[in-house]
């Protein structure tokens, strides 16, 4: 099956031109387009930047998003620090009784876990609450 080089629409076999945009198919629509979808995939040196700043202030959690929306990395972060965020709001609230101060303590230590990784650009997630996926 191809693919437009232009906006990415499934063509059939044999085909000249895509029935979507017009655009012309041929191996080298296929290969540009796939090349694209790899690079989309992949971190920008802004995403990057936007997901370091956004982790190591969870309060600026948007700014991947804002800055390249595109991208699964900036995504990814947006959503982790968004967790960071909610999770010194709820340890901040349950301070008043001892087991606050505990959750405190191991957030702190995921948000280093977290600055780690983004500086490293992986795309691993927090320990306990990674997996929620508030952010899509």
């Amino acid at each position: 099956m191809a693919f437009c080089s232009q906006c990415g629409t499934a063509a059939n076999d044999g085909a000249s031109f895509c029935t979507a945009c017009g655009a012309k198919l041929g191996a080298a629509g296929e290969q540009q387009y796939s090349s694209r979808q790899s690079a989309a995939s992949q971190p920008t040196d802004n995403s990057k930047t936007m997901a370091i700043l956004a982790v190591i202030i969870p309060v600026l959690f948007f700014l991947p998003l804002v800055v390249d929306p595109k991208t699964a990395f900036g995504t990814f972060w947006s959503n982790q620090s968004l967790l960071l965020l909610l999770a010194y709001v709820v340890s901040g609230l349950l301070c008043f009784i001892f087991i606050g101060y505990i959750l405190y303590v191991a957030v702190f230590v995921f948000w280093i876990m977290a600055i780690v990784s983004v500086c490293k650009g992986e795309m691993k997630p927090i320990p306990l609450i990674g997996e929620i996926e508030i952010i899509k």
